[in-house]
C-alpha cells in the first residue's frame, strides 16, 4: 500500500511538472537572439564637416512580445575642408517598444517602434596629415523612432532616426589662414560638461538566430 501511495505521489508530481513546463512553453515568445549589420549617417555640423558616415554591427535580445533590446557598435568618420578629420566610436544599447499591439509579432510585415538608449562615445579629432590631435570619452543618451520591415519571420530590414545628446566635454577646432595659402588647425578641449546633440539615421539588416529561452 505504501509503495502504491509513493508511486501515485511521484506520478502526480511528475504530471504537475510537465503541465507547468508545457504551459510555460506555450505562453513564452521571448528570448529571441538576433545578429545584424548597420550603416549610419550622423547629421552634425562640426567645423563645417556636414554628414558623417559609418558602419557597425549589433545583436538583439527580445525581452517580451513588445519589448526588444539592441546592443551595438558604430564607427563614424567625417572631415571638414580636407583639413580636419573626426572619428567617433559608439558602444551602447537601446530598448525598443513596439507600440502597435497588433504589430508586435515578427510575422507581421511592418513593426513600428519607439526607442530610448545610452552609449559611450570616443571621439578623435585631428589635423589631417599631422600629429596634431585631441581625443575624449563621453556618454550619450538617445531617443528615436523607427520601423522594421520583416522580409521573413527571421529576416528584417530596420530604419530609424535618433536624436543623440552627448554628456561631456567637447573638442573645438578652428582653421587659421596665414595669408600664404597655408592653413593651420587649432584644437582645444572644452572644460566642464557640454550638451552636444545631433541626429543619427541608421539602416540595418538583422537575422533571428533562435531563442535563448522560452522555446516552444
Amino acid at each position: 500500500m505504501l509503495m502504491k501511495i509513493k508511486k501515485a505521489y511521484l506520478i502526480t508530481l511528475f504530471g504537475l511538472f510537465l503541465g507547468l513546463t508545457g504551459k510555460a512553453q506555450e505562453m513564452s515568445t521571448t528570448g529571441m537572439f538576433s545578429l545584424g549589420s548597420r550603416s549610419t549617417l550622423s547629421l552634425f555640423n562640426h567645423y563645417g564637416s556636414g554628414i558623417g558616415t559609418g558602419v557597425g554591427g549589433q545583436f538583439r535580445i527580445q525581452l517580451s512580445d513588445r519589448v526588444n533590446t539592441e546592443w551595438y557598435l558604430d564607427y563614424i568618420t567625417s572631415d571638414a575642408q580636407g583639413l580636419i578629420g573626426r572619428k567617433d566610436l559608439h558602444i551602447g544599447w537601446s530598448v525598443f517598444f513596439y507600440y502597435l499591439k497588433n504589430n508586435s509579432s515578427s510575422e507581421k510585415l511592418l513593426q513600428p517602434f519607439f526607442e530610448v538608449g545610452h552609449c559611450f562615445d570616443h571621439t578623435f579629432v585631428n589635423e589631417i596629415g599631422t600629429d596634431n590631435f585631441l581625443e575624449r570619452w563621453s556618454s550619450a543618451a538617445q531617443l528615436g523612432t523607427g520601423l522594421s520591415f520583416n522580409l521573413t519571420p527571421r529576416l528584417d530590414f530596420t530604419s530609424k532616426v535618433q536624436y543623440m545628446i552627448h554628456l561631456g566635454s567637447d573638442i573645438d577646432a578652428e582653421i587659421y589662414d596665414d595669408g600664404h595659402d597655408h592653413h593651420h588647425v587649432s584644437l582645444s578641449k572644452n572644460k566642464g560638461v557640454d550638451l552636444e546633440g545631433h541626429f543619427l539615421v541608421t539602416l540595418s539588416m538583422n537575422y533571428k538566430i533562435g531563442q535563448l529561452w522560452g522555446r516552444q
